[in-house]
């Protein structure tokens, strides 16, 4: 199996220390992942009755034959027979652009989920919805913090953030701290044979505010899914880090993450 990414690498919205657990996941089960390539010029039979993919990279072009071509690039927004034109709404890059409230450019019409573009999520769709909604009863008042809604993918090794990534936050603040607690530290990882993968914690200079969580490995999305739920409710890190967690559990390694905050 072979990996073909445009980008420099992959899963770019997500953490760079995740992108990278996650391609040598891929690559010690044996597939084969190409960043940074320049295109796909054709994809044709072969004489196999397979197919021939011609792709460029740094080093030139290169055929590959395949038994079959998955692409992945994304999906618009389902807009069509919706009559907006008739209501006068307005459309950029095949989505319908919102406000805070999720209001379109006709006030009296909140878009919620993938017609507006925003977040292509199940998760994001829903709290979209309940936001939508209670504006177009109450008046426009109420926002959707995107930033704690969390997301992940359940491929091996799995992976899951919320918040901002290292980057980012990075960006906001150079004096942030972060904290990497690897699976290989937390007894239920070692029991399952799972050690691949880690928790990292981004917080303010102060070691107050969560600003972000990223996983990878084992049960990720559920461990990010606790996290931001402490977000949520403005748990800091030393409450965070006074949790009891049940043992031994992968979502132990947050109480433990939070602890070597607050030593650092």
């Amino acid at each position: 199996m072979t990996l073909l990414d445009l980008a420099p690498r992959i899963l770019t919205t997500e953490d760079e220390d995740v992108s990278a657990v996650v391609t040598e996941g891929f690559r010690s089960r044996g597939i084969r992942v190409e960043t940074g390539i320049a295109g796909i010029s054709g994809i044709e039979e072969n004489d196999g009755g397979g197919l021939r993919i011609q792709w460029s990279g740094g080093s030139g072009s290169t055929p590959e034959d395949v038994d079959a071509v998955v692409m992945a690039a994304g999906w618009p927004a389902n807009v069509e027979g919706l009559g907006l034109d008739a209501a006068s709404i307005s459309t950029r890059r095949g989505a319908i652009p919102v406000d805070n409230y999720l209001r379109s450019n006709a006030s009296h019409v909140f878009v919620a989920g993938d017609a507006n573009g925003t977040s292509m999520l199940v998760q994001a769709a829903v709290f979209e919805g309940e936001t939508a909604a209670e504006n177009a009863v109450l008046g426009a008042h109420r926002t959707t913090p995107h930033h704690l809604l969390p997301e992940g993918g359940f491929t091996d090794p799995d992976y899951a953030g919320v918040g901002l990534t290292e980057a980012q936050a990075r960006v906001r603040d150079a004096s942030i701290a972060v904290v990497v607690v690897p699976y290989a530290a937390v007894e239920r990882p070692i029991i399952d044979d799972r050690e691949q993968g880690f928790l990292k914690l981004v917080t303010d200079r102060h070691r107050e505010l969560i600003l972000g969580a990223h996983a990878v490995g084992e049960n990720a999305v559920e461990v990010i899914q606790a996290v931001a739920s402490a977000m949520a409710a403005g748990t800091d890190v030393a409450t965070l880090a006074r949790v009891k967690f049940a043992y031994p559990t992968y979502s132990s390694i947050i109480g433990q993450a939070a602890r070597n905050l607050l030593r650092s």
